[in-house]
């Protein structure tokens, strides 16, 4: 225990660290919320400089922006504008949150296994979490996963509480955590109905009232997010295009995700879940006598098989029908930190539960060590002759048009941005949405292949091979490794 009071804060310092300095990991979709964040604070309310974003149908699109942020969880960028106003920068703002959502998630999980299964679990548990991959990944990455993750453990916490402790308060306070994760991630929308139907399961003390209270803090933040989201855009969440994937392919993804990604996200998962099968089945015969399938339903994390149950299955029925990423360790995180979580069922013997801890800790420490030591990356304007080219050659009142283009908003600063993704991230871009935006730079990606380029659509599909389409006012104006460039006038005609 020494060893973990002395390793334990230096590995967590260290990750903050890395987080801020050496990793600094801002995907595109980070990018756009700290865009978001920097628009709220300019008093333009909850709205994003690029055209495009999680807006699928690029022909009903306005011709400039910024368009109101709608099609993901407005938490995230709010709480960057709140950190901003205390003195971060918005990119640190945004890493601060999400190394705060993992240290957060490393306590609340410790906690909920220390309610469960003891002292003795609760240390398996800190280990396993340490060393997991996905967990250190979302850690360290301005997304909102770690933070929707620690959200969502807060309100399970408060939830399976012992009873004496269920008060209306309380379970208000859960509910509004609930609320909150939505309100991070609109995936976490399962856990109101679920947190709720404990509540009522339990059925200890006044069951009614503090359904009622979770019910009543729940709707605080989800709400004004539905109202808003209906008044914009005419549904509750903006659907997106319809799916590429059937169920068997998502369902192959999900465990995949859940069985092959615990200490190398999305590296070598065949082996990790030949791994994680093996551990799984030696577990099974190990505890199969002490197996008390009664007890189950009362035992409170039986609420973890649950939650992680629904979660999965959610997420696999909503990949079916509307098209959004690859089901992978980063969208499956929800349920695996939950599921990570049972495994301080397995703590036996003290000092071999404190080696175990002792490893644990010690590979984590390692993994940031080796962070700390790598020479840092030169700034991605730097790295990126596409950055550097329109830098040099546009001004602020040009319009852009790329594919995954928050980088240009994000780096240079330019607030006349549209964004393209292949379809069915987007429609097609066609000579119609050209037209309404022109004069326009159009910025394409080097090509990926006659069938990958005709996810475009054929203008950027020949634009990404050099082939310049028939019927626009057209010119090249620059070829880099990372990118072709070229320059659509106002004027388009159509060759007879």
């Amino acid at each position: 225990m020494r060893l973990t009071r002395f390793l334990l804060p230096l590995l967590l310092l260290l990750f903050v660290v890395n987080s801020l300095t050496h990793t600094r990991q801002f995907p595109y979709d980070a990018m756009n919320y700290v865009d978001v964040a920097w628009h709220v604070t300019q008093g333009d309310g909850l709205v994003q400089t690029t055209v495009g974003v999680f807006q699928p149908r690029l022909a009903t699109l306005p011709s400039t922006g910024p368009v109101p942020f709608v099609a993901q969880a407005p938490l995230f960028p709010l709480l960057v504008a709140v950190l901003h106003a205390l003195g971060a920068s918005f990119q640190d703002a945004a890493l601060l949150l999400s190394a705060l959502g993992y240290l957060l998630t490393l306590g609340l999980g410790t906690l909920l296994a220390r309610r469960f299964y003891g002292d003795g679990g609760a240390q398996l548990v800190l280990a396993a979490l340490l060393v997991y991959a996905p967990l250190a990944q979302a850690g360290r990455t301005a997304l909102t996963e770690a933070l929707a993750l620690a959200v969502l453990l807060g309100s399970i916490v408060l939830v399976t509480a012992p009873g004496k402790h269920l008060r209306a308060p309380v379970l208000a306070a859960a509910g509004l955590l609930a609320g909150l994760a939505f309100a991070t991630r609109y995936a976490l929308v399962g856990w109101i109905p679920l947190g709720l139907l404990w509540i009522l399961w339990r059925g200890q003390g006044r069951a009614l009232s503090g359904a009622v209270a979770y019910g009543l803090g729940a709707a605080l933040p989800v709400a004004p997010i539905l109202i808003r989201n209906l008044a914009l855009t005419g549904e509750l969440i903006p659907r997106p295009l319809p799916s590429d994937q059937g169920w068997q392919q998502n369902i192959t993804d999900a465990i995949q995700a859940l069985l092959g990604n615990f200490f190398l996200a999305e590296r070598q998962q065949v082996a990790q879940g030949l791994v994680s099968l093996v551990f799984l089945g030696i577990v099974f015969l190990w505890k199969r006598h002490s197996l008390r399938l009664r007890n189950v339903p009362h035992r409170p994390d039986v609420l973890l098989i649950l939650w992680a149950l629904i979660y999965t299955s959610g997420l696999i029925l909503q990949r079916t029908r509307v098209h959004f990423d690859p089901l992978d360790s980063r969208l499956l995180l929800p349920a695996g930190v939950p599921l990570l979580l049972l495994l301080g069922n397995l703590a036996g013997n003290p000092r071999a539960v404190r080696t175990v801890l002792a490893l644990g800790l010690l590979l984590a420490l390692g993994r940031e060590v080796k962070i700390l030591s790598t020479p840092l990356e030169a700034p991605a304007i730097v790295r990126s002759p596409r950055l550097a080219w329109l830098a040099k050659n546009t001004a602020n009142a040009d319009r852009i048009l790329g594919d995954d283009a928050m980088d240009i908003p994000f780096f240079l600063g330019r607030p006349h941005v549209f964004s393209f993704s292949a379809y069915p991230y987007n429609e097609p871009v066609d000579t119609d949405f050209l037209q309404q935006i022109a004069p326009v730079y159009v910025v394409v990606r080097p090509s990926e292949g006659d069938k990958k380029d005709a996810r475009y659509g054929p203008i950027l599909a020949g634009l990404k091979q050099g082939v310049l389409p028939p019927g626009l006012h057209i010119t090249e104006q620059a070829v880099l490794h990372d990118a072709r460039i070229y320059r659509v006038e106002a004027e388009i005609f159509t060759i007879p």
